[in-house]
Parts: C-alpha cells; sequence; structure tokens
C-alpha cells in the first residue's frame, strides 16, 4: 500500500528530531559534555511509522502527549512566575515580564502544531493505512 503523505510527513519529521537529537548528542561527546537528549528515540518511531507499524503510532502519540504536557509546563510557568523567563528573538535576549508573550506564543504555537499532527496521525486515511500494513505484516509473519 502507498503510504498517505500525512504519515509520511508526521515520519519524516520524527526521523529528522530524531536526528538532530542524536547529533547532539555526538558533538555533546566531541566538545567533552554529557548531553543526554531522549529525543533521539523519536528517530525509531518516525522509521516505524514510515514502515505503518501500529505500535509506532502508539508511541509516536505517546510524544505527542508529552509535548502538550511541557507546552502547558512553559505556559503555567510563564504566566506563575514571569521573572524566571527568558527568550531570544533575533540574537536579542528578552527576560521576565517582556518574554510572557514569547512564551506563551511559542507553547501555544507548539500545542497547535501537536494537535495538529495528532488529528493526521489518527485521521480515517491513516488508521486505513495503518490497519492494511497491520494485515499484510500479520500476514508475512503467520
Amino acid at each position: 500500500m502507498i503510504i498517505p503523505r500525512r504519515i509520511l510527513l508526521i515520519g519524516i519529521v520524527y526521523c529528522l528530531a530524531g536526528l538532530l537529537a542524536a547529533w547532539d548528542i555526538i558533538t555533546g561527546a566531541f566538545e567533552s559534555r554529557l548531553s543526554l537528549n531522549f529525543m533521539v528515540l523519536l528517530l525509531p518511531v518516525g522509521y516505524g511509522l514510515l514502515r505503518g507499524k501500529s505500535r509506532s503510532r502508539w508511541w509516536a502519540r505517546f510524544w505527542l502527549i508529552l509535548g502538550y504536557g511541557f507546552c502547558l509546563l512553559f505556559a503555567a510557568v510563564a504566566l506563575i512566575e514571569p521573572q524566571k523567563m527568558s527568550a531570544y528573538w533575533i540574537e536579542h535576549r528578552v527576560r521576565g515580564d517582556d518574554a510572557v508573550p514569547w512564551v506563551l506564543l511559542s507553547a501555544t504555537a507548539l500545542l497547535f502544531a501537536f494537535v495538529f499532527c495528532h488529528r493526521m496521525l489518527y485521521s480515517d486515511k491513516a488508521n486505513r493505512f495503518f490497519e492494511t500494513m497491520d494485515e499484510e505484516n500479520a500476514a508475512i509473519t503467520g
């Protein structure tokens, strides 16, 4: 079966995020620092999505829900303790109350992106694709 574009795009994004995390770990090692970037786990999730693995779709959903939580956490901290906020905007550092709108805007934009990916990952087209791939994998292995 041909992979739907939405799954192709999400799978590629997950793979790229995992590769960037791996790059961070590798460059950290060369700079004599330990970098524990758990986003490296997105690489096998993205690869599994591209292969139509339902388990990878479950993990992709897990990471999206984790992303929701972090967006809400950042927004809450920005509202509760604005003096702890800092943001960069075109090489200008903004701190305290001035950073709150930027943090809220970033958290909101990320939240919408996560919701969009979640909806695409569980759309009717995606459901049909993963069901078909599950049947094909079951026929091959069983």
